[in-house]
């Protein structure tokens, strides 16, 4: 399997990056003269065992924190050179010795950049056999300084060691066949975290449908090791024709989510602020909450809805679709929040939802190890964040040309 050689990672990094690479000029302020020197406190309780950690929602106010409203690093072309033009990236991940990883699903390539962007190598390429990838989606650390990709449609886990040799596959085993399977990260003790939709059954009928999703954790070799329980999964509308399924998304659909953050397992449905922290063994150590109340979904945005996802369908499938989503029944309320990433100190930050139609920052919630929300922090319009780090941000923008970049913004504490 062809590589691009490697070089050595220059030793002085303290000069300019290179020609063509934003520097960081300004941020985004996330916090202001107004936040409170002591900011309320949660509470802990126990419960049978289970610690429940209520948080008060003035504690959701701005952290005196800032991320940068320009890109330290931004790598991505409409034309240029090859490895940097992008089709479809789902995953990038910063390496501890500051090169970064890109997993582009279309063109089936986990693409490697040094520190100043220029590109290093490419590991895989599109296919089937060992090494090779049909729709590379996530990027975790693996042993030493290795590193696994995990393949959605070929649901398995490729490793590979740091000079970029495939070193072995570890496909997912022990599921029902058929089901929509998610890989949602590595635990600190090895184990892996899986989310599996339930199957609907064969007695399907038109309408609102709701599957379960199942959080799952699996020994280092992909074997089921402990089930988490079920959380409500993604909502949808289901429309039954001669010799058809469709399943449209329904306007402000809740869903399930799961996350590795260190040594526990994160399981929740969105429908509300309530968190699960589960331990490897798949008892639930703590539940998280914040009295932040739903937003309730009105007319006008269940309109606003239609429009913004009618605009985004091609020509010939509008029609149908605006006649799905004229039909198909709203929530009462928003969901609270829509995705869930580890922190590097073991707490983890959600993202607050909001509705796909309305443009702007996006708030996060920030929590630490022991569930204690500790403020919130907003990120740039249209910021994709794949990976949080001590002092940086990555993630993807996509410009007014539909090209993707991947962007490095500084995280200033």
């Amino acid at each position: 399997m062809p590589r691009t050689p490697r070089r050595r990672l220059p030793t002085n990094r303290s000069g300019p990056l290179a020609a063509g690479l934003l520097l960081v000029l300004g941020t985004v302020g996330c916090g202001d003269a107004s936040t409170p020197a002591t900011p309320p406190t949660a509470t802990f309780r126990d419960s049978a065992g289970v610690t429940l950690v209520d948080n008060p929602a003035e504690a959701a106010a701005p952290l005196p924190w800032s991320v940068g409203d320009a890109p330290s690093l931004r790598i991505g072309v409409l034309e240029g050179p090859e490895a940097e033009q992008f089709s479809l990236v789902r995953d990038s991940y910063r390496l501890p010795d500051g090169r970064i990883a890109v997993a582009d699903m279309r063109a089936g390539e986990v693409r490697f950049f040094w520190p100043d962007g220029t590109h290093e190598t490419t590991w895989g390429r599109s296919g089937e056999g060992p090494g090779e990838f049909r729709g590379p989606t996530r990027i975790v650390p693996w042993d030493g300084d290795s590193l696994a990709v995990w393949d959605d449609p070929l649901r398995r886990l490729s490793v590979f060691d740091a000079s970029g040799s495939f070193a072995r596959s570890i496909p997912f085993t022990g599921l029902d066949g058929g089901l929509r399977l998610r890989f949602e990260g590595r635990m600190g003790n090895g184990d892996l975290v899986a989310t599996v939709s339930d199957f609907l059954g064969s007695d399907l009928e038109s309408g609102r449908i709701r599957p379960g999703l199942r959080g799952v954790v699996m020994g280092p070799g992909g074997e089921v090791k402990t089930e988490l329980g079920t959380v409500p999964g993604r909502e949808g509308l289901l429309e039954l024709g001669e010799g058809s399924v469709m399943v449209y998304g329904l306007p402000f659909a809740r869903r399930g989510v799961a996350a590795a953050v260190g040594a526990r397992v994160v399981l929740a449905a969105t429908d509300r602020w309530t968190l699960s922290l589960h331990r490897p063994d798949g008892t639930v150590e703590r539940i998280v909450r914040v009295a932040l109340p739903p937003e309730p979904v009105t007319p006008d945005a269940v309109d606003a809805f239609v429009e913004h996802a009618v605009g985004q369908a091609t020509e010939g499938a509008r029609p149908s679709l605006r006649r799905a989503l004229e039909r198909a029944p709203a929530p009462d309320s928003m969901p609270a929040f829509e995705a869930l990433l580890p922190a590097p100190d073991g707490g983890f930050w959600v993202q607050a939802f909001r509705p796909a139609h309305q443009e702007g920052p996006r708030r996060w919630l920030v929590f630490d190890p022991e569930g204690r929300l500790l403020g919130s922090v907003v990120t740039p319009a249209g910021f994709v964040v794949h990976q949080l780090g001590a002092d940086f941000i990555l993630g993807t923008t996509t410009d007014e040309l539909g090209v993707p970049r991947v962007e490095l913004r500084p995280l200033r504490r």
